[in-house]
């Protein structure tokens, strides 16, 4: 307790010294109760104060407790006086703390406050940032929500590592010097560096006792930052920084809310990374399959349940089967050969076993055309390292199996020439004894019946003399001069032969034009070529038929070269000897030039065609064979010609340019891969536009779909499923103007083709110069602006 009389010492304990009760007389020395209860008042509101008076009366202590005094004692009542003080404490107690409850409650009420507002401030941030999943979107967003609800964010940038550079890559709130000044900044200066290397949160709440901000910084008027790092994979990748125009911007409640905001801009940065990396993974997957389906060929996975999971274009324009149509069948049932089952079956269990295999396959195309290639399989890994699919690469080899074919026919009868020779040149020293002995025993015998025995034994010894010498021409080649030789005067004087001894119901056609070239042969085994194969003809033609002989000046291009190995580019006469007879079946026509080989039984040597064959190839020619069971068989003989203008300077370009094309469509209806091929590239280099198919039904498909566009069809008479004959006939009803030229290496076909309404006819094989000339005769429906012999 602390008895005062004077206001000085009155208003000294109240300031600094804890009361719990002011006891007042109502009079004193220096200043009344009224005014000391007006300091308590001020000072020290809520301190009970009880006035203790003998002179005041009732009315006036009222009037005392209104102005705010707890109570009043009248002095001759001071039995009073303790429960009052006893009262007003215990009443000044509660009253403390119902007023720190109500402090507490506001001061939870403002934290809540606070938090709400810092809540609903990172959800309006977070909604902004995490609205896009593109980095850039969401880097400005970001800076835009930031500096729109975080108070004292006068600048925000964002930051983002560039090798030594820290690069501007978001903002809002600067001026354009300063942006100028600061979109690049170099390790390892201000603070924004100093954010990125410590990789923490930085707050400097006065500028002006800072050492790192850049002068930029402070002439902008920056009190003060607070620089936050931005991670990723837990790596430094950036920062944000705030920049305020004020002193002590942030607190740290604020401050934690900055880096609440950095963590979420963080997650957005992210998932903006994850989502940017998946789209160059899907771009460069993209481009991979793009360049896979640029790839000629095949190219097939299969996963392990050995269902299809990806085909490629090669793989459609291999096998004519489209990607929708096989995805998830299993190839053996649409694609491979019968011939190749057990092998396909057993490459699956090896490339499991091993890894890799690697061979030749049989598939069928969609049409069930069979073709050869070359399989290349590999088990492809999951980054665990178990198989999850197998990689096929298919090269379709028909066309190189088809070209070694013919190289080893070539060095079959090459052996077999060499084995001929010895055998025959051996059986030749064995007759010759013999001959010598039968002319010996009929000097010394006059038996008649011995004469006849010995006559027939001499008759058949000169019949094997005979096959031995044709033999021995077949297996060494055949001697005699070469001159300058008209295959034309030859055709003429073999076409009376022909018709005064082969039979009337054969009609024979010669074609044979004045201007045709000349060959260096020997005039002797070339009429030998064109007899033999005019007997075959007659054979072949027992109930009679139509027999054409025919020559013309070709010349043989790079394109003709690269599908038929004996051939060299240059000028050549083609020979033609072409029936309508029973034909070649097609499992034999690789063997008709063998020694010995005969379709005809015990009429024939099997001597006539393999003599063909060796006359040809000494005079540097080379034969093509066309055949169909039931409809004909066509030979062409090619022999080099002697022009020596045509030899230097081939067709003349400058006349082939007049025919390039203006960008017509055709169609070209082909089943040969590599007559496809080569006509389509001859189009493409003049000016056409091409669309192929493989077969007649395709054709059909394909011209429907481009009628109004196609201004020519090419087609083979001779094709699977729907022949040239249907196709023409098909072609004609949907539209009787349709200009279609025909094409087979059968002469014969160019009568029956016509029939049907094709406007012009090419004798296969056919190269650039032909199909151009007779292309532009079609499509401008006028003779070409130039006259080119026909080449091959």
């Amino acid at each position: 307790m602390v008895r005062v009389e004077t206001e000085d010492e009155f208003i000294y304990y109240i300031e600094n010294d804890e009361f719990n009760i002011v006891l007042a007389d109502y009079s004193l020395p220096s200043f009344n109760c009224i005014h000391a209860l007006e300091i308590v008042k001020e000072k020290r509101p809520h301190i009970p104060f009880i006035v203790v008076s003998g002179v005041i009366d009732e009315e006036l202590g009222i009037e005392i407790l209104k102005k705010g005094a707890t109570d009043f004692v009248f002095k001759h009542r001071l039995s009073r006086l303790a429960p009052a003080v006893k009262r007003a404490i215990k009443e000044y107690e509660n009253k403390l703390k119902r007023i720190r409850a109500e402090e507490e409650l506001k001061t939870s009420l403002n934290k809540l406050f606070k938090k709400n507002r810092y809540l609903e401030i990172i959800n309006t941030i977070m909604h902004a940032i995490h609205s896009s999943l593109n980095l850039d979107e969401v880097l400005e967003n970001a800076v835009e929500s930031m500096s729109k609800n975080i108070e004292g964010a006068d600048n925000v940038s964002i930051y983002m590592v560039e090798g030594k550079e820290a690069v501007l890559k978001s903002y809002r709130g600067y001026p354009e010097w300063f942006i100028k000044r600061v979109s690049r900044i170099p390790y390892p200066k201000g603070f924004t560096w100093k954010t990125i290397i410590e990789g923490k949160l930085i707050y400097c709440p006065e500028v002006s006792k800072d050492t790192v901000i850049g002068p930029a910084g402070r002439e902008m008027g920056t009190k003060s930052y607070a620089s936050m790092p931005i991670y990723f994979n837990g790596e430094t990748i950036g920062c944000i920084n705030i920049n305020s125009l004020r002193e002590n911007a942030f607190n740290e409640e604020e401050l934690e809310l900055l880096n609440t905001v950095a963590r979420q801009i963080e997650i957005a940065i992210t998932n903006a990374k994850h989502v940017e990396n998946i789209k160059k993974a899907e771009i460069k997957i993209k481009e991979q399959a793009e360049l896979l389906d640029k790839a000629k060929d095949a190219i097939v996975v299969e996963d392990l349940t050995q269902r299809v999971i990806y085909w490629n274009r090669g793989a459609q324009k291999l096998y004519r089967w489209h990607a929708e149509e096989v995805l998830g069948m299993d190839q053996k049932d649409f694609i491979v050969s019968g011939k190749s089952l057990s092998s396909f079956l057993k490459a699956r269990e090896t490339v499991i076993e091993k890894g890799e295999w690697m061979g030749e396959l049989f598939h069928l195309t969609k049409e069930g055309k069979e073709i050869t290639v070359e399989s290349s399989w590999t088990l492809i890994l999951d980054e665990k390292g178990t198989p999850k699919s197998i990689l096929m690469v298919n090269t379709d080899i028909t066309e190189k199996k088809h070209l070694e074919s013919q190289l080893l026919r070539a060095q079959r009868m090459e052996s077999i020439g060499t084995l001929t020779g010895g055998i025959a040149h051996d059986l030749n020293n064995v007759l010759q004894p013999i001959v010598m002995a039968a002319g010996l025993m009929r000097e010394k015998t006059s038996d008649a019946s011995l004469h006849k025995l010995i006559d027939i034994i001499d008759a058949n010894v000169k019949r094997g003399a005979q096959l031995l010498k044709q033999l021995l021409l077949f297996a060494k080649g055949f001697e005699g001069e070469y001159a300058t030789v008209q295959i034309r005067h030859l055709l003429l004087d073999i076409e009376r032969v022909l018709k005064e001894t082969f039979p009337r119901s054969i009609e024979i056609t010669v074609e044979a034009p004045k201007n045709l070239w000349t060959v260096n042969g020997n005039p002797t085994q070339l009429q030998q070529v064109i007899m033999n194969l005019c007997v075959n003809a007659r054979d072949a033609m027992p109930d009679g038929g139509k027999l054409t002989l025919a020559a013309e000046n070709t010349w043989v291009d790079e394109h003709f070269v690269r599908m038929n190995i004996d051939a060299r580019v240059g000028p050549y006469v083609t020979l033609t000897v072409s029936d309508t007879g029973t034909g070649i079946p097609s499992g034999i026509i690789d063997r008709i030039f063998e020694p010995f080989f005969s379709t005809k039984a015990e009429k024939g040597t099997g001597l006539g065609l393999s003599t063909v064959y060796r006359i040809v190839k000494d005079h540097k020619g080379f034969i093509k064979v066309y055949s169909e069971e039931g409809k004909g068989t066509t030979f062409k003989v090619y022999i080099p010609a002697l022009n020596e203008s045509e030899k230097e300077q081939g067709p003349e370009e400058e006349a082939i340019k007049a025919l390039r094309g203006r960008g017509e469509l055709v169609l070209l209806i082909e089943d040969e891969p590599s007559i496809s091929e080569v006509t389509t590239s001859i189009l493409k280099d003049y000016g056409y536009r091409v669309i192929a198919a493989n077969n007649g039904a395709e054709g059909i498909e394909l011209y429907l779909r481009n009628k109004k566009l196609v201004k020519a069809v090419v087609v083979d008479m001779i094709m699977p499923i729907m022949d040239g004959v249907e196709v023409i006939q098909k072609l004609k009803a949907f539209n009787p103007d349709v200009k279609i030229i025909a094409t087979s290496g059968l002469k014969e076909k160019e009568s029956l083709s016509k029939s049907l309404g094709a406007s012009e006819f090419l004798l296969k094989p056919y190269n650039k110069e032909s199909l151009l000339n007779t292309l532009y005769k079609v499509i401008m429906q006028e003779p070409p602006l130039c006259s080119i012999n026909r080449t091959i």
